[in-house]
């Protein structure tokens, strides 16, 4: 959890190719000043954006990139640009994070691990900022999102301290449930804090959730 990713590179699905364009050196040589401009680097981000969209439009048959593929192209490469953006950077930053909790809400079941795990893997200095892009984007959601939230929590490792991204993700569920499994949740945490078999079961549904 104490580190985010820093790898320029294609995710596992290989689809993101990084090539430097004029728009891609402006991006680095932005980055590598010691006075780093936050307004600049967003600009810099909407010109590579419109960039990565134009050439994955170009790989499809007829040209167009329909939604909601499109958000998965810009999650996924949101997630490469998130290892060049140094903390403290904190604007550029969170429009990553967007670019990847849309992603991550829009995708099709099968491809919202590789979302999951870099919000999971999102360092906890930041985790009030990626937590109000997640209300933002989970209120403005039409999606049902209670089993990919479900899903998020399947396949974490319970966090060391104290972390706002799980506290929103498992608020954000409770706004979405119907009220039958809103009081199957309350009764099952019931269940889980009781004395004699809440730890049994607690292992129990920590090794049926381990990939």
């Amino acid at each position: 959890m104490a580190t985010a990713m820093h790898k320029d590179e294609a995710t596992a699905s290989g689809e993101v190719e990084v090539t430097e364009t004029a728009a891609r050196r402006r991006w680095r040589s932005e980055l590598a000043k010691p006075e780093k401009s936050e307004s600049t680097l967003l600009a810099y981000l909407d010109v590579l954006a419109d960039e990565e969209l134009e050439r994955r439009c170009e790989q499809e048959p007829n040209k167009r990139l329909n939604f909601p593929h499109s958000t998965v192209v810009m999650g996924r490469y949101a997630i490469v640009l998130l290892g060049e953006v140094p903390l403290g950077l904190t604007q550029p930053r969170m429009r990553l994070c967007a670019w990847i909790v849309n992603a991550w809400i829009y995708c099709r079941w099968d491809e919202a691990e590789e979302f999951a795990e870099a919000l999971r893997r999102w360092p906890t200095i930041e985790d009030k900022e990626v937590s109000k892009v997640l209300r933002e984007r989970t209120d403005e959601s039409r999606n049902i999102l209670v089993s990919k939230i479900g899903q998020f929590f399947r396949w974490t490792e319970v966090p060391t301290g104290p972390n706002e991204i799980y506290r929103t993700m498992f608020k954000a569920m409770a706004r979405q449930m119907s009220m039958e499994e809103i009081v199957c949740l309350g009764a099952g945490i019931a269940i889980l804090n009781h004395e004699s078999y809440g730890p049994t079961l607690r292992e129990f549904i920590k090794n049926a959730c381990k990939p």
